[in-house]
């Protein structure tokens, strides 16, 4: 299992974001590449970017960022935010990208998904679930889709999709803990292979969300909590990474 630091991306700049509410961006004073390589150097070995540009509006205005840390780390990247088209797709991985994630494209396309990942594999592709008072969102956040997370995941599953991202919206960046147990149900339930996200925000909540593995848990994603100081990475991937 990983701990997986998150770096999120707006104007070239880190920011965290509450619930996902654009209108309540936290800008981070550090410069995303130089943040890049201190977390490689904590022991880090995989890190979780979003484009947020990319996720708001489809347009990608980091991608350069995320290229040059992929450039100078050499570490795991897995990298979300705005892709929607084969072009998205063939771009990253050209340029080392491991695994996109994919979110809103899942929903307006799966079909498209589904050709990605015949013709790329899909050990590329990572799947968001996003989820909010038992529903699912896309376009970075912003819309319910009225969708059931396990219904949806069944679907990914059977297209290729092996692994996802399951974010509770409600407790990211609230450092609020993690929603364990409904995780817990959807990895069961859909078959598929989970990285948690969302509301990290101790080293207790680690150890908690740790215990998954024995439920399909790959990885813990860690974000506002490393920023506000309230987790040691690197103690954090000494104690609980694999």
């Amino acid at each position: 299992m990983l701990i997986i630091p998150a770096i999120d991306l707006m104007s070239g700049k880190c920011v965290r974001l509450t619930e996902g509410d654009f209108n309540t961006q936290k800008i981070y004073g550090c410069d995303p590449v130089e943040l890049a390589l201190e977390l490689k150097y904590a022991g880090a070995r995989r890190l979780h970017i979003i484009d947020l540009d990319g996720a708001k509006t489809g347009s990608s205005l980091n991608r350069d960022i995320i290229k040059k840390i992929k450039k100078k780390t050499g570490l795991i990247l897995q990298v979300g935010g705005g892709i929607r088209k084969e072009e998205d797709v063939k771009d990253l991985i050209f340029d080392g990208i491991d695994h996109l994630i994919l979110g809103t494209v899942l929903i307006e396309n799966i079909e498209k998904v589904k050709e990605w990942i015949d013709e790329y594999g899909g050990d590329y592709f990572l799947a968001a679930i996003d989820v909010k008072n038992g529903s699912v969102y896309s376009h970075g956040w912003q819309k319910n889709e009225n969708i059931s997370p396990i219904d949806f995941g069944k679907k990914l599953f059977q297209i290729g999709i092996k692994e996802a991202i399951y974010t509770d919206i409600s407790r990211d960046g609230k450092l609020a803990g993690p929603n364990i147990e409904e995780t817990k149900k959807f990895s069961n339930d859909s078959g598929l292979r989970v990285i948690i996200s969302g509301g990290i925000s101790s080293m207790e909540d680690l150890r908690e969300a740790k215990t998954l593995i024995y439920y399909g848990l790959t990885g813990i994603i860690v974000g506002k909590a490393m920023y506000e100081g309230k987790v040691d990475i690197k103690e954090a991937i000494k104690q609980f990474q694999d």
